[in-house]
Order: structure tokens, then C-alpha cells, then sequence
């Protein structure tokens, strides 16, 4: 899996702990796993990683009907609108031109799964690209 995709399955860390997809793109795995790990365990659960999501839907939900079309993604990207035409793409699972907090779940849950290699249901850091991998 390469840096980018990472990247997009943990950008609601974003909205969450203050970063911005340039900045969290810039961290070393272990800050990632520093701001993104709840309990402080020193591993990410699925719940953990589902959770750094979520907030970024929420976020970028303007008008509070559930889900987030390209106009609100991109006032939430501050303008930056090819990266929120690359995040509605990645996430928006049936193409209605949506993104819903089930689809975001479920891509970060894929996500989870393909970079857990050992399958012990959690993160940890050496299971995470090393930042400016691609």
C-alpha cells in the first residue's frame, strides 16, 4: 500500500487533531500513531482508526443531512479542490456523488485490514508506510 493511500484512510486525523493533508503526508508513522492512538497502548485498533474518520465527515457535513457532497469536502480542504476530487473518489463507494460516514467507515476499515500484515487486529508502527514511502 502506498503513502497516499495512507494518508486518505487516516485524513480525518485532520480534522481531529489539527493536521492538514501536507502536514500528516510530512509525519514520521510514529507521530501519526501518537495522535491517532486514544488509549495511548502504543497500537491502533480497528475502533481507533475507524474513529480518527469520522470527524471529517462531520466536519465537512455543512448542512447536516448525513453526507458530504464535493462543495462541502472541498470548503473543508480550505479550496484545495483536486485533493477533495481525489478524497470524493476514494471514499464515495457507490459514485452518488456523496460521501457518507458508512463509506468512509468501510474504506478505512479495508484500509485497516491491508495494513494489519499479521492480522492481529491492531497498528503498530512498523506495519505503517515510513513517511516519503509511495
Amino acid at each position: 500500500m502506498n503513502k497516499s493511500a495512507l494518508v486518505w484512510a487516516i485524513v480525518g486525523v485532520s480534522a481531529a487533531a489539527g493536521l492538514s493533508q501536507s502536514f500528516a503526508q510530512n509525519q514520521s508513522a510514529a507521530a501519526l500513531l501518537e495522535r491517532v492512538d486514544a488509549d495511548k497502548s502504543g497500537d491502533l485498533s480497528l475502533e481507533e482508526f475507524i474513529a480518527a474518520g469520522n470527524p471529517r465527515v462531520s466536519a465537512a457535513d455543512k448542512d447536516g443531512d448525513g453526507s458530504a457532497t464535493l462543495e462541502e469536502i472541498t470548503a473543508t480542504f480550505d479550496g484545495a479542490g483536486a485533493s477533495a476530487q481525489e478524497f470524493m473518489s476514494r471514499f464515495d463507494a457507490d459514485k452518488d456523488g456523496t460521501i457518507t460516514r458508512a463509506e468512509v467507515d468501510a474504506r478505512r476499515t479495508s484500509n485497516f485490514k491491508r495494513l494489519d500484515a499479521n492480522s492481529d487486529g491492531k497498528l503498530v508502527e512498523s506495519e505503517m508506510p515510513k513517511a516519503g514511502a509511495q
